[in-house]
């Protein structure tokens, strides 16, 4: 579940779809992605071929890539809670 957004421009795609402010050739990818990190129970729900899911064990920070025709490759964080606490190495 999403609880919280850093860039306002995801949370807006996020919760009312609106798209300004992201790169047009990423949209219909970011918003599968967050549909995926929603209903993601653990972090192996997001070890998707194509996501290059990344670990980091310090932060406790994971990252999918994403990318779009025409696009440069940019990355979604994400820290992963399960009962409150926080997984980054599950």
């Amino acid at each position: 579940m999403i609880q919280r957004f850093r860039q306002t421009e995801l949370k807006k795609l996020f919760e009312s779809g609106n798209s300004a402010g992201i790169n047009p050739h990423r949209v219909k990818y970011l918003r599968q992605i967050l549909a995926l990190i929603e209903t993601s129970d653990s972090i192996e729900d997001m070890d998707l071929p194509g996501l290059n899911l990344h670990e980091r064990d310090q932060s406790g920070m994971c990252t999918v890539e994403v990318s779009g025709a025409g696009a440069s490759h940019s990355r979604i964080k994400m820290k992963i809670f399960i009962n409150g606490v926080s997984h980054g190495n599950v």
